[in-house]
């Protein structure tokens, strides 16, 4: 029977192929054993059943028969050494389908049980937090409250309030761990407000030491840290501000996302303190993207993140995308009811500081307008900040409203001086001397340029080329152009211009100085002054056509241009001032009037 199945199942004789004579395939009955057929069980089968040895070979056709049986229901066969791994196998075998389906059904069940732990983990971390932000929020509450209740019906400034808070916090809640770090950034943060930097210091040491250990603790001893770095440098030690961030960076690498935003700002402005504007930028940026991913966008620390990356474009001179940073500040402000917030009305001036370094002044003056209008609105004693009115002045002097220059400058010197703020009080007094030269005034140019000078000896760093520049417009003025020439490159060596240094101030002592030596027929110096002015106006494309500042060094050349003999060149540098200053401060301004008129002559 297996001589018979082995034939079936392979077409061929399972010893004797290949044999010549009927006694090679009697010796290979013997001899040669079955070649196995590779299936299996049935080798084993058939093995069994073509056996040399009788004894070892199946006893009965029905023992042979059983034995298919069960190789045909995938049973395990009794030819087979019986062990527990040949019987799982087998198992396996004749329910493949539903074992199958069943180890789906139970790895689903195994994943589903893992994700449920994780889940109930991530779901355990999420509940913890919300607790504890809910508790930090009731002991913020709290706090305010006894604050308030404490402090009684009488005058009281806002320093009071803030060193009464240090007083409760040390009585009522420094036992409290991480809320009460909590509080104690929030009064660090007003500290900083103030300007009291030595108590804001002392309290972000308090909050670190509060927050050492329990929930949440973590995260306000880092943040502490951090904002001690930049309270280091505010403090005029940059060394070790950069030293303490330096070894927190770790830390911050290893930070949550809302806690490494928060330090990466801190980073920024420690890089806008260090004129490091393309770190800022790259750092502020990231820490907006972060809060963006984290869907907070509606508080003021994302509403700070811009600013400062505002800031840092604008020192980079990408002055049209910090003025879109702005628009997009003081859309989120006044989506989120803070539209008559105090930190609105400096984003407001931000804006219009913007449009005013781009050289729109036309645009910028309504805003910068708007700006202190607000202030006044909140001071009744008509006081309004310098940081505010200094821009407001210089767009206004720029406009050749003088009279309105002339006000808002003395009002500023007088407050100033009132405050002993001597680098306001220069600024008052130079812009005043500015308006009466522009008027024509040289005796109260003079005077005003004295109190300068005075003014500008008490500052912690002399802007000594302010007061040279105006010697220079002075002696012009006076006719005295040999005079004015040389305190305007005077002037120019303080600023470096000589070492190839551009800053942004410079511009305007450029276009006066190429004047003055136009004046003098010194029409090659008068062009180059012109051209270097052009240089630093420029912020992108834009400004060739909407930047008064580009207008009127357009304008210098054109001018230098045609007295050298090249028409072409001025009529086309002249074309482009008058394109330029039309849009910057319209065309009744006395330079576009005077670009037009000296376009016409060449005509």
């Amino acid at each position: 029977c297996g001589v018979l199945l082995y034939l079936l199942l392979s077409g061929r004789h399972p010893t004797s192929e290949g044999s010549r004579s009927p006694a090679e395939a009697m010796a290979a009955l013997y001899d040669v054993e079955p070649r196995r057929l590779g299936m299996g069980d049935l080798d084993t089968v058939l093995g069994k059943a073509l056996r040399k040895e009788s004894s070892e070979r199946y006893q009965t056709a029905a023992e042979f028969a059983d034995d298919l049986e069960r190789f045909v229901r995938r049973e395990p066969v009794r030819a087979q050494r019986d062990s527990f791994a040949y019987r799982a196998r087998k198992f396996v075998s004749r329910r493949r389908v539903p074992l199958i389906a069943g180890l789906i059904t139970a790895a689903g069940l195994i994943t589903a049980t893992l994700v449920s732990i994780d889940r109930m983990h991530e779901a355990r971390i999420q509940r913890d937090a919300a607790v504890f932000e809910r508790q930090r929020a009731d002991a913020q509450l709290e706090f305010q409250y006894g604050l308030l209740s404490g402090v009684g019906s009488g005058p009281i400034t806002m320093k009071e309030v803030v060193d009464q808070g240090q007083i409760l916090l040390d009585k009522e809640y420094s036992a409290r761990g991480p809320l009460a770090g909590h509080i104690a950034l929030s009064l660090a943060e007003m500290y900083s407000q103030l300007g009291e930097h030595e108590s804001q210091a002392r309290m972000l040491l308090k909050a670190d030491s509060l927050s050492s250990g329990g929930e949440g603790g973590s995260n306000v001893a880092l943040l502490s840290r951090c904002l001690l770095a930049l309270n280091l440098q505010k403090r005029d030690r940059p060394a070790e501000a950069r030293a303490l961030f330096q070894s927190l960076r770790d830390q911050i690498a290893r930070a949550a996302p809302a806690d490494e935003a928060g330090c990466l700002q801190v980073a920024a402005e420690l890089d806008i303190k260090s004129a490091r504007f393309d770190s800022a930028a790259v750092h502020s940026q990231r820490a907006a993207t972060i809060m963006e991913s984290l869907d907070q966008t509606n508080n003021m620390q994302f509403i700070s993140m811009l600013n400062t990356s505002a800031n840092a474009l604008e020192n980079l001179k990408r002055r049209r995308e910090a003025m879109a940073m702005y628009e997009r500040i003081a859309t989120v402000m006044d989506s989120t009811g803070r539209e008559k917030s105090g930190t609105r009305n400096v984003i407001r001036n931000n804006l219009g500081i913007a449009l005013s370094n781009l050289g729109e002044m036309t645009a910028a003056e309504p805003v910068l307008r708007q700006t202190v209008a607000t202030f006044l609105q909140s001071n009744t004693t008509g006081f309004v900040h310098p940081a505010i009115l200094i821009n407001y002045c210089r767009t206004l002097l720029f406009l050749q409203k003088l009279d309105s220059a002339g006000y808002w400058y003395e009002r500023l010197y007088a407050a100033s001086a009132e405050r002993k703020d001597a680098a306001m009080e220069s600024e008052g007094a130079s812009g005043m001397a500015h308006v009466e030269l522009a008027r024509g005034h040289a005796d109260q140019a003079a005077h005003w340029i004295a109190v300068d000078r005075d003014a500008s000896a008490r500052r912690p760093k002399p802007q000594q080329h302010v007061t040279v520049d105006l010697d220079a417009g002075l002696a012009h003025l006076r006719g005295d152009l040999s005079a004015a020439r040389a305190a305007f490159d005077s002037a120019l060596v303080l600023m470096g211009y000589a070492k190839g240094k551009r800053p942004y101030q410079m511009r305007a002592v450029l276009v006066e100085a190429s004047s003055t030596a136009l004046e003098a027929h010194d029409a090659r110096r008068a062009l180059e002054f012109a051209r270097a002015a052009h240089g630093i106006a420029v912020s992108d494309s834009l400004s060739e056509t909407r930047s008064a500042y580009v207008g009127e060094a357009r304008l210098a050349e054109g001018r230098a241009l045609a007295a050298l003999g090249d028409t072409v060149g001025a009529r086309v540098a002249l074309g482009r001032a008058i394109a330029a200053l039309r849009f910057g401060v319209g065309a009744e301004h006395p330079r576009s009037r005077e670009a037009a008129q000296s376009l016409a002559r060449l005509h």
